[in-house]
């Protein structure tokens, strides 16, 4: 979050609190005025009118007090339309300033409400700015739980594959003595050897034994040899999972083994090798595509 509200700021809170007694107090001031100057207009007007009455009829008895009874009249009438156009010009001219005064009160009015507009603005664009900051500040905090939470899972990952079971498979060659004479009875051995930290459930067994070679880059075994073995290999165990005789001697044995880990889930380890002869010993050395020796 920011470091402070700003709407909290001692500062900015009497400066607010400042211009709205201010704004207030103007405003009672030109209400109040407007009832002042109203009733000083009409008490005005009450008093000129009554100035007004005397006055032209002061003027029409002066202009025509000397004049004939035939004359008397046009001429009182006369004095009152001479009276009445002064007094209209008059009032034109009262007229004229007052409407100069209710402008400039205008043009007052206008720049407080100018003033108070652009500090509402100022309000907004705070309130903006701080809001735009929080959501800054909300989107790296889900972002920092959503790294907290992916490297949570990274670490179980890491334990899972550090406590399971690692089984890989492998095959030799055995030469066992038959009772008749100097004939011997060859087997493949395929063994799993368990080189993780807890047991691991042997289930299907897969094993081709061949005179050539696997190709390719997908592993395909045609006329392969299938049985569940149902074997639990302890940790750091390496046993024998079946036994093949064959006769003539193999060349190559390749396959698979599936297996769960305690958490049961499945894994597959494949194996190819070859069988060489070595100074009067068959030993079993590792070949073929990748595809046949991956593991997970």
């Amino acid at each position: 979050m920011p470091d402070r509200d700003w709407w909290k700021d001692p500062v900015i809170a009497v400066a607010a609190a400042s211009i709205f007694m201010l704004v207030a107090a103007y405003a009672v001031g030109v209400v109040l005025w407007q009832y002042t100057k109203i009733h000083e207009v009409y008490s005005t007007y009450q008093h000129n009118a009554d100035e007004d009455r005397r006055d032209a009829a002061e003027k029409a008895a002066q202009a025509c007090k000397d004049r004939e009874v035939a004359t008397l009249s046009s001429c009182i009438a006369d004095e009152i339309e001479a009276h009445w156009r002064q007094q209209a010009t008059n009032q034109d001219l009262q007229a004229q300033q007052d409407m100069a005064n209710w402008a400039l009160w205008m043009f007052i009015t206008s720049s407080v409400t100018v003033f108070v507009t652009a500090i509402g603005v100022y309000f907004v664009w705070r309130t903006l700015e701080e809001t735009r900051a929080a959501v800054s500040v909300a989107t790296d905090g889900n972002k920092a739980a959503q790294l907290a939470a992916e490297l949570t899972l990274k670490s179980v990952e890491i334990a899972e594959h550090a406590e399971r079971a690692w089984v890989f498979a492998g095959a030799s060659m055995q030469y066992n003595p038959s009772d008749s004479g100097p004939v011997y009875a060859v087997s493949v051995l395929v063994r799993g050897a368990n080189c993780g930290k807890t047991p691991g459930i042997v289930g299907n067994l897969c094993v081709v034994i061949s005179d050539t070679a696997p190709e390719g880059d997908v592993a395909v075994y045609d006329g392969a040899f299938i049985t569940h073995v149902d074997s639990v290999l302890a940790s750091g165990a390496d046993n024998i999972l079946y036994e093949f005789v064959t006769a003539p001697e193999a060349k190559f044995c390749y396959g698979y083994i599936e297996y769960r880990d305690v958490l049961r889930k499945p894994h597959t380890s494949r194996f190819c090798v070859a069988f060489i002869r070595n100074r009067g010993k068959t030993i079993a050395v590792s070949c073929g595509p990748p595809a046949y020796n991956d593991w997970d």
